[in-house]
């Protein structure tokens, strides 16, 4: 995953990391990575996506209210304006249902038995397949 060390949070435009943290893009990616532990036993980002799970739902620094990214009355926080993508807003609906993604795709994994958790290799198809492997691979197959 790519989010800010510091912050944990990646930022509104992936291209350029000046751009404010966006909550929710982190929630969205961080639900990926729970769903490749249960779809395809890709286990590297585990850990990452543990963190960023933390520093969101409340173990983190958050706002400072115990309540994690979340605002008094439950908006994920810093989000993107909806009605204006290059801003930051303070509620969108958006970042609501991606973190209900996250929660699911948490829940899911954990009730699996939260298989790959250390973040080890593993799995069906390990972490990590270099273009040169894939290419070699391919050309191998075609002659």
């Amino acid at each position: 995953m790519l989010a800010n060390q510091s912050t944990l949070l990646f930022p509104n435009y992936a291209s350029d990391p000046t751009s404010f943290p966006d909550a929710a893009s982190t929630a969205l990616m961080a639900s990926t990575v729970y769903r490749l532990a249960l779809l395809r036993d890709v286990w590297h980002w585990l850990p990452e996506a543990e963190k960023v799970r933390g520093e969101l739902f409340g173990s983190g620094q958050g706002d400072g209210n115990g309540n994690g990214h979340f605002d008094s009355n439950g908006w994920l926080q810093p989000v993107v304006n909806p009605n204006a993508y290059t801003q930051q807003g303070s509620q969108s609906p958006e970042a609501q249902a991606f973190v209900l993604e996250l929660q699911a795709a948490w829940g899911d994994w954990d009730a699996a038995g939260r298989r790959g958790e250390n973040g080890a290799l593993g799995g069906r198809f390990g972490t990590i397949i270099s273009p040169s492997l894939l290419i070699m691979g391919m050309w191998k197959f075609e002659n």
